[in-house]
């Protein structure tokens, strides 16, 4: 496995790759979530890449960028056992070097959701993924459907500025409990990851509520209602259509419920799709 830290590094080795390549963008402390995406990728292209790196720019100054998990060492021994190709690791200085200014708006998918709570974010998301795509060329890329929403801007950013790439979509790996996998789930404790399982059982318990006739605004209140009461603090529940990410619409065929909060001060996202006839 080439384990690479400069962008000469990595286009040498690009140029040097006959046929195509599947790339997932991580950044790192890496689990079975992110080796599903580096298996799609694997599977759909001759040579597989995955980058990491904790791009400063998708960080609010509230976020937790200095405290976001560095693993490394860990992150390289499992793409080697499961058989990436090659490993980008840059620098910041390296992605954004003095006197870098240029960046990409992220379009309409990115508004409302994550997009009101951290403000820039998808800015930050769009921008480091164009620069990737630009160094890596990748046939395909794989990214998770536990973010859902970043996974829709960044398809519209390939569409709207004609990349030739194609998207694979990667479903969500959980726990036995229903918890999505996330970097994050780190920072809970064992008793506290039991309960965060609470936050899929809402979106499912919501989801059945408005196939089942109940309004859509209904059904928010009420799982936001019974997750504060679980002392869970709600950032959103929303239900979307999983396509636009707007109101759903008697036109609507696939349906996503949305949801962002904390729990004993960590913020957890998830989301569930279904589509309707």
């Amino acid at each position: 496995m080439n384990v690479l830290h400069t962008i000469a590094e990595l286009r040498a080795w690009r140029e040097s790759a006959t046929g195509s390549v599947g790339f997932a963008p991580t950044m790192g402390n890496l689990h079975d979530g992110h080796i599903a995406c580096l298996k799609r990728a694997q599977l759909a292209t001759n040579h597989s890449v995955v980058s990491i790196f904790v791009n400063p720019k998708q960080f609010a100054p509230t976020d937790d960028f200095a405290k976001y998990p560095r693993t490394l060492d860990d992150d390289l021994k499992l793409l080697a056992k499961n058989g990436c190709d090659a490993v980008f690791v840059p620098n910041v200085d390296e992605m954004y070097p003095s006197g870098a200014s240029t960046k990409v708006i992220a379009g309409s998918m990115a508004q409302g959701l994550e997009g009101d709570f951290r403000p820039g974010h998808f800015d930050g998301v769009a921008t480091v993924c164009l620069k990737l795509f630009q160094i890596v060329e990748p046939a395909v890329v794989a990214f998770g459907c536990k973010d859902l929403q970043q996974m829709r801007v960044i398809q519209q950013m390939i569409r709207d500025f004609n990349m030739p790439i194609h998207l694979e979509e990667v479903p969500t790996t959980r726990e036995a409990s229903g918890l999505a996998l996330s970097s994050r789930n780190r920072y809970l404790t064992p008793d506290a990851k039991v309960q965060a399982s609470e936050l899929n059982q809402g979106l499912q318990n919501t989801l059945r509520q408005v196939m089942a006739g109940t309004s859509p605004v209904a059904a928010e209140a009420k799982t936001t209602a019974d997750l504060e009461e679980h002392g869970w603090a709600i950032d959103y529940i929303a239900v979307r259509d999983a396509v636009t990410f707007q109101a759903i619409t008697p036109e609507t065929t696939e349906v996503a419920v949305l949801g962002a909060a904390r729990l004993y001060g960590v913020r957890l996202i998830d989301n569930i799709t279904t589509t309707r006839n």
